[in-house]
């Protein structure tokens, strides 16, 4: 980790600390504006406290910018820091030139002038400095220029892939080697400094110094930072915030309250200006006339359209801060390609998903399309149990049955809708409340069907026979219930950061009480399919159920063996988003298929097949062949016997 990181991360653990206690060492905390979301749990929310008329004072977009969290309004700012542009106006008075408006327009005047006084021996005369250097400067230098590169004045900051960021970018390395270099580009601010005071440069960016602005002999003058187009400016927003301790009794509270209200109140905030103290970021000051009248750039301070420091893009602004800076000196310094370096620094926080229509790759579209063709194939299937040639097929089970069964399939699939797009919560947990409601619907009447085959003499057997509605009934009232309290807590978003790469989500069971819940909801599918898996092995040799059984069997045994492959998906560390969206598609798409095929679908072949040997019989009526063969095996007549034993038993109970 380099000096930077390691320095910030020390003062803000340092400060953080202090928060952290129960009973705080302050009760008032002036702090760096550009952690406000991580200070965010240690601070009252001072819009409980304090009238819209006093918070409204400040400018909106400032506000937003630093002092918000989570909707909280946590601070408010008591000092800004701008950055600006220092035109030499002596030079531009000698060769007749305005202070730049564009960048474009500084790169041909910086060009012209500083050709012009090199002819002149003047070879100490500095074109512009850049200011990008280490880290936190860096960074800073870096994301206003971008930002001045928006297509107007209410454009939002522009997309990092952009044609106007390529070109914006392009043309600050045309600066850079046309009237700076790299030494100049990288110079730290001591050395902008010592030109502010020699005078030896044409323009320069520097923060706003108060001295410059007092000073009646500066050779320079001090505007907005130029933009790609005229009107469109830019400044990296800094500066401190108020607030107060969030462990405060009322008493304490009430006396911090009015601490706050007198440094944030107009007549405070319009004492520091005049005094050349700070910027404010009440702005309707700069409309004041007295104050107008006694300070410089008024209108600058006025119309300023700052952009704050990113630190809200990912978990660890100094990592991003220190790879963002590390990608783009590779182009501005190396001759990397600019494209592919906007597009690694973009992929810093950008966050990747599977869309119906997307650039990045078409898997996305043919999921859908396989989806959407899929589910109403499987639903419109559902006609051939009305068709009397193939009602004998579909004799196992009753026609609502087969709906149900249908039914769940369809809902299963139907959880694969929400692998579309952006995670969030209630994503997550309708994802699992489909999938699982549709799972257990499945088998439900298969299981009925199979326990009143037992034929078991006993007040259980009776009712669950008599009872068919009341008994799916009480299955989809368990499942309704645990799907239900998975909504009382929330699902994790996960970010799987991927270096130099595309970073993607997963839903994470990271919480004890929705990790509880995902285990019944898996336990009480496995105690279902452990049944089945019992009463298919005590009915074994039922010979009119013969081809029944074996279908239902072999559902059980493929859907066992594609979640065994599935869980291994979900332990391997997948760092590719479209493999991962695939796996678990596949996953989803193998268990529906092999459910719909193995339970329904392949009574549909049944007399096609029969047909084309000449047979039209119906399968059960042709079932005397296997169950002679069957007969004939020791092993089988042992299964039978047992089966025989076991219904005995049952039928005491």
């Amino acid at each position: 980790m380099n000096n930077f990181s390691v320095s910030i991360e020390n003062t803000n653990m340092m400060f953080e600390s202090l928060l952290k206690k129960k009973k705080s060492l302050y009760d008032i905390y002036f702090y760096d504006a550009s952690w406000t979301q991580q200070y965010c749990p240690y601070f009252v929310n001072l819009s409980k406290y304090l009238g819209k008329d006093h918070i409204n004072k400040f400018n909106e977009n400032i506000v937003s910018q630093l002092c918000l969290c989570d909707g909280h309004l946590i601070g408010l700012p008591v000092e800004l820091h701008y950055e600006a542009l220092y035109s030499n106006k002596e030079l531009l008075k000698k060769y007749n030139k305005r202070v730049p408006k564009t960048w474009k327009e500084l790169l041909d005047t910086g060009k012209e002038i500083l050709e012009k006084e090199r002819a002149l021996n003047n070879i100490e005369l500095i074109g512009y400095n850049g200011g990008f250097f280490d880290i936190e400067t860096g960074i800073c230098s870096i994301y206003e220029f971008i930002h001045s590169s928006r297509e107007d004045i209410n454009s939002p900051f522009p997309d990092l892939r952009s044609k106007e960021v390529l070109d914006a970018v392009l043309l600050l390395k045309e600066i850079k080697e046309e009237i700076s270099s790299d030494e100049i580009f990288t110079s730290n601010l001591d050395y902008a400094f010592s030109k502010l005071q020699d005078g030896k440069a044409i323009f320069l960016k520097f923060y706003v110094y108060f001295t410059e602005l007092i000073r009646t002999d500066s050779p320079y003058e001090m505007t907005s930072l130029p933009g790609i187009n005229e009107g469109v400016s830019s400044t990296i927003l800094t500066g401190y915030n108020i607030g107060i301790a969030n462990s405060l009794d009322e008493e304490k509270l009430e006396s911090a309250l009015k601490v706050v209200k007198y440094l944030t109140s107009r007549e405070v905030q319009k004492k520091f200006v005049l005094q050349n103290m700070t910027i404010s970021a009440m702005t309707s000051l700069y409309d004041d006339e007295e104050v107008c009248a006694n300070i410089k750039n008024c209108k600058m301070f006025r119309d300023a359209q700052p952009i704050a420091k990113p630190v809200d893009k990912t978990k660890d602004f100094n990592e991003y801060a220190a790879r963002f800076s590390e990608y783009f000196y590779s182009f501005l310094y190396n001759n990397e390609d600019a494209s592919t370096i906007l597009r690694k620094i973009d992929d810093l926080a950008r966050v990747y998903y599977i869309q119906i229509n997307s650039k990045e790759t078409s898997i996305g579209l043919i999921i859908f399309t396989l989806l959407i063709i899929t589910i109403p194939l499987i639903l419109l299937s559902l006609i051939f149990i009305h068709i009397n040639k193939f009602s004998d097929h579909f004799s196992f089970l009753s026609k609502p049955s087969w709906y149900l069964i249908i039914i769940g399939i369809v809902v299963s699939l139907s959880s694969g809708f929400t692998k579309f797009g952006m995670i969030s919560d209630i994503k997550c947990h309708l994802n699992d409340i489909l999938f699982y409601t549709g799972y257990s619907i499945i088998y439900i009447p298969m299981l009925w069907k199979l326990i009143i085959l037992l034929k078991l003499e006993n007040k259980y057997s009776k009712w669950i026979t008599k009872n068919r509605c009341k008994f799916i009934s009480i299955f989809g009232l368990i499942n309704l219930i645990l799907n239900g309290l998975t909504l009382i807590d929330s699902y994790d978003i996960e970010d799987i950061i991927v270096n130099e790469g595309q970073n993607f989500q997963i839903c994470a069971k990271n919480r004890i009480f929705t990790k509880l819940m995902y285990l019944l909801i898996i336990g009480y599918n496995i105690i279902i399919m452990t049944t089945l898996l019992l009463l298919i092995f005590i009915e074994w040799g039922l010979r009119k159920m013969y081809y029944d059984i074996r279908f239902i069997l072999t559902s059980l045994y493929l859907n066992i063996i594609t979640f065994i492959i599935f869980s291994v998906f979900n332990f391997l560390k997948i760092h590719n988003y479209i493999l991962y969206f695939i796996l678990h598609m596949s996953s989803l798409f193998i268990i529906s298929i092999i459910n719909y095929l193995t339970l329904y679908g392949i009574r549909l072949f049944i007399p096609q097949s029969k047909k084309s040997s000449g047979n039209e019989s119906i399968i059960y009526d042709k079932t005397e062949v296997h169950e002679s063969t069957y007969r004939n095996s020791e092993n089988i007549q042992t299964n039978t016997f047992f089966s025989f034993q076991t219904k005995n038993i049952f039928s005491e109970v």
